[in-house]
Parts: structure tokens; C-alpha cells; sequence
């Protein structure tokens, strides 16, 4: 397997992750002492997995079901076991009411590879409607 299709694969798992409440699969996406940055900065893969657990469980007790759709997907080689990741998102919620696109976005990712495998350091979530368009 290629490098891109390796790190497609590791988009994948984060995305059907948190859509279907696979916090064990959503975790693993990210090294022991990874950053996320979604509206405030967490350290370490127990402090996002808490995280996005309680994302993923709002959306649940709102009756909404999320899918994530990645796009774009830029990768530039920092070094052997080092990538940047540079990624487009949208997240569709459906509920009994419809489908909506609630968010698009992008994600800055640092990609290392370890034990083989390439797992997220460093995710920086950036939402288009906060962001400033001058």
C-alpha cells in the first residue's frame, strides 16, 4: 500500500470513528501525545478521545446521525515518518427531519508513522463560518 492510500485509510477510520461511535478506532487514529485543536487545544490521545466522545454524544442525544465527508487531500513528505496532511471536510447530519450539511472545514494534520503505522500528532480542525474571510 502507498503512502497516500495509507493515510486515506487513516482519514477513513477517524471519520467512521466518530460517525459511528467507535471511540476505541477514533482514538487509536492519534499518537499517545497528539494535539487537537477544535475550538481549544487537548493534549494527549485520552483527552481528545474524551473530547470527541462528548461531541459524538451530543450529536446522539440531539437524535442526529453524522457522516463525515473528507476531500482535497494534500500530502507533502516532511521526512521518512513525517507527513503534512492538509485535508477539506464537510459533516452531513441527518436527523428524522432531513440532511443537512452543518459544518465544512479543514484539517491541518502532522502524520507520523510509528510501529508502521501513520497516526495523527498534531489536528488542527478549522471551521469555514469562524473563520475571517479578509
Amino acid at each position: 500500500m502507498n503512502v497516500r492510500d495509507e493515510v486515506e485509510n487513516l482519514l477513513f477510520r477517524y471519520a467512521r470513528g466518530f460517525d459511528e461511535a467507535d471511540l476505541d478506532t477514533l482514538a487509536m487514529c492519534f499518537t499517545e501525545h497528539a494535539e487537537l485543536f477544535s475550538g481549544e487545544w487537548y493534549h494527549g490521545r485520552e483527552a481528545i478521545r474524551a473530547a470527541l466522545a462528548a461531541r459524538r454524544q451530543m450529536r446522539a442525544d440531539a437524535g442526529q446521525l453524522p457522516r463525515h465527508v473528507h476531500t482535497n487531500i494534500a500530502i507533502a513528505l516532511r521526512g521518512d515518518d513525517e507527513l503534512e496532511v492538509h485535508s477539506l471536510f464537510s459533516l452531513a447530519i441527518t436527523t428524522r427531519a432531513g440532511v443537512s450539511i452543518e459544518v465544512v472545514g479543514t484539517y491541518e494534520d502532522r502524520v507520523v508513522r510509528q510501529d508502521g503505522r501513520w497516526l495523527i500528532a498534531r489536528r488542527l480542525i478549522a471551521r469555514d463560518e469562524l473563520t475571517d474571510p479578509a
